[in-house]
């Protein structure tokens, strides 16, 4: 559970419950108050009916206090479920817009296989995304991994905000069903490489069958990942020419490495 939202409900039950029961021991005041005058008290499950209809705001009027001690803690008791009912009115429409925002901001599990799993977000992981719709179709799913996005950047795709190398995020974006990986290299580090050798070896771990690929930068990091399981390199210079260039040459080799794991998803 997101922790906004954990704390919207504890503090709804904080306040709330304290409410409700102070509301209930009103109730039974009036009860003791008004039995030996009024029939209507002398049952509990009565004073209970009368508690929940006046807390709830329905207010039926099939039993009403008919002593000043009666009328005095009735007060108090529909002042209290007013206090109650703002409350929870409040908290509920907090709630409700927290899990609206839940899945937008990447806050909420993803449960497909077959997918295709994104992990990083750099400035050419739109024109990747685009190329992998024309050429598998709208339908395809793709996830978006990052600790970076505050909200999904576009409405075909979803987003799990993490730092994917958290073994509960690789859960929550479903990566052990995925059909492949693609690993981007980060604009927010030094060390870009570095960064996604350590994530492919995580990968390698949690999820050993999944073709993997990693983008690169760097043409000296070839021999490290050579001694790495990922299936295939792809070098950021080949990706611009496939995407701002529309270098067909390069946009083949690429999909090659991808079209076994997806036609069989």
């Amino acid at each position: 559970m997101h922790p906004e939202l954990r704390q919207t409900i504890k503090f709804t039950l904080k306040i709330g419950l304290p409410v409700i029961i102070l509301s209930l021991a009103l109730a039974f005041l009036v009860g003791i108050f008004e039995s030996p005058h009024n029939p209507a008290f002398s049952d509990p499950s009565y004073v209970i009916w009368w508690w929940a209809s006046t807390i709830s705001t329905v207010g039926y009027g099939d039993i009403t206090p008919v002593t000043n001690l009666g009328h005095f803690f009735g007060i108090l008791l529909i002042f209290s479920s007013l206090i109650f009912f703002s409350l929870i009115i409040s908290e509920i429409g907090n709630i409700v817009r927290i899990l609206a925002q839940y899945k937008s901001k990447g806050y909420a599990s993803v449960n497909h296989r077959g997918h295709v799993v994104i992990l990083g977000y750099n400035s050419f992981t739109n024109g990747l995304i685009d190329m992998l719709f024309e050429r598998y179709g709208k339908d395809t799913k793709i996830v978006i991994i990052s600790n970076y996005l505050k909200q999904v950047p576009r409405s075909d795709i979803e987003l799990v905000s993490g730092d994917p190398l958290d073994k509960e995020i690789l859960r929550k974006a479903s990566l052990y069903h995925a059909s492949i990986a693609i690993i981007m290299t980060s604009d927010n580090l030094t060390s870009p490489d570095t960064y996604t050798l350590v994530l492919g070896l995580q990968i390698e771990r949690y999820a050993p069958k999944i073709v993997s690929i990693a983008e690169l930068r760097d043409p000296q990091m070839r021999d490290l990942f050579k001694h790495t399981k990922m299936d295939h390199v792809i070098w950021e210079s080949s990706l611009i020419d496939s995407i701002l260039k529309g270098d067909k040459e390069e946009e083949v080799k690429l999909f090659k490495l991808l079209d076994y794991a997806l036609k069989e998803k």
